[in-house]
């Protein structure tokens, strides 16, 4: 194998809260900061989001406004994995 290059997209991963109203407060957040609600239920709880192309932020920072304002229980950028044959 030859070396490998992570690539942040232009989506994040976010898991709900368990609680009342979890998704509906994620879906708020992402309509409020211009992300597209992608996919529901990749996993349970889990929802994909993408980031808006006319923002200002990127995947990583939308993940870290998430997690700041608690509104899941994690959210991560979803990365592509490259490898380069030797």
């Amino acid at each position: 194998r030859g070396p490998e290059l992570l690539v942040v997209t232009d989506e994040l991963i976010v898991k709900e809260l368990n609680r009342p109203n979890a998704k509906i407060d994620i879906v708020n957040f992402a309509n409020a900061h211009s992300l597209i609600l992608a996919r529901f239920g990749v996993l349970d709880k889990t929802l994909v989001l993408k980031v808006a192309k006319h923002t200002h932020f990127n995947a990583l920072e939308a993940a870290n406004m998430y997690v700041e304002n608690k509104l899941v229980e994690y959210a991560q950028p979803n990365f592509i994995r490259i490898a380069f044959s030797r």
